[in-house]
C-alpha cells in the first residue's frame, strides 16, 4: 500500500474542533500566536494529529504513545529526527514544510523506531488539542540543545541564523518573528523612516503695534489768590 492508502485505512475521526494562542518566550519577551486546530485520532486509539492554522500558515503535528515515551512527528527544518531531551519525549521527528498529510503520517509511523505505540484514547484526546502549544515547547528545547551543541554563546549567532531558516517555520513565520512557526520562514523587513531634523519654524511676523495715543495736556487749575491777612 502507499501513503495515501495508509493514511485512509486508519480512519481519523475529528473529536475536537479548538482555537486558542501559543505562547512564545525569547529573551524575556514574549508573544501570542492566535491558532485554530481540528483535532482527530484514529480508530486504534493509537495515533493522533492536529490540524493547525496559524500565522497564515497550515501544518500538521502527529503524536503517539509509546512505552519509552511520546513520538512527535512535525514540519519543519531541518528534517530527522531531532535534537532533543525533554521529559517525556522519545523521539521528535520533522519533515519538510508543504508536506502532505499522508507523508507526514507515514514517516511518523517510522519515526517509531520499533516501538509499538500503545492504544490510549483518553491520553491523546487531552493531548492532541495541545500540540500547537507543545510544538513550539518542543522546537524551543531543541534550539537549546543546538545552542549547547555550539557551545553556548560563541555560537548563538550562527545557530540563531540556522534556526531562523530552519525547524521554527513548520508553524508560523520563523524565529526572527518571535518564533512565529517551527521551520523556516524569513521575518519580514521592517520598514523603518528615518527622518532628518526637522526645519525650524518660521518665525511669525510681529502685528504692528499701534502708535500709544497721547494724553492731552491736563489743564492747569487757576492757582488761589493770596488771602489778605486780616485787619487787627
Amino acid at each position: 500500500m502507499g501513503d495515501l492508502e495508509d493514511f485512509k485505512a486508519e480512519n481519523f475521526k475529528m473529536f475536537l474542533e479548538t482555537k486558542g494562542i501559543a505562547l512564545v518566550q525569547m529573551m524575556d519577551e514574549n508573544q501570542e500566536m492566535p491558532y485554530n486546530a481540528k483535532c482527530y485520532i484514529n480508530t486504534k486509539g493509537t495515533i493522533g494529529y492536529a490540524e493547525v492554522d496559524i500565522q497564515d500558515r497550515h501544518e500538521f503535528i502527529f503524536l503517539s504513545k509509546t512505552a519509552k515515551g511520546d513520538v512527535m512527528t512535525l514540519t519543519g527544518e531541518p528534517a530527522g529526527a531531532l535534537p532533543i531531551k525533554a521529559p517525556g519525549m522519545f523521539v521528535v521527528f520533522s519533515v519538510p514544510e508543504k508536506t502532505p498529510i499522508e507523508t507526514v503520517h507515514a514517516q511518523h509511523v517510522k519515526a517509531f523506531g520499533g516501538e509499538v505505540p500503545l492504544v490510549d484514547v483518553d491520553y491523546l484526546k487531552k493531548q492532541v488539542p495541545k500540540l500547537p502549544q507543545k510544538a513550539l515547547d518542543v522546537a524551543m528545547a531543541a534550539m537549546n540543545e543546538i545552542l549547547s551543541a555550539f557551545g553556548g554563546a560563541g555560537g548563538l549567532m550562527e545557530a540563531m541564523g540556522n534556526m531562523m531558516t530552519g525547524m521554527m517555520d513548520g508553524i508560523g513565520k520563523g524565529l526572527g518573528d518571535a518564533m512565529a512557526g517551527l521551520g523556516g520562514g524569513e521575518a519580514k523587513p521592517v520598514d523603518v523612516k528615518t527622518e532628518g531634523p526637522k526645519p525650524a519654524k518660521a518665525p511669525r511676523p510681529k502685528k504692528a503695534t499701534k502708535p500709544a495715543k497721547k494724553k492731552a495736556p491736563s489743564k492747569a487749575k487757576p492757582k488761589k489768590k493770596a488771602s489778605k491777612p486780616k485787619k487787627k
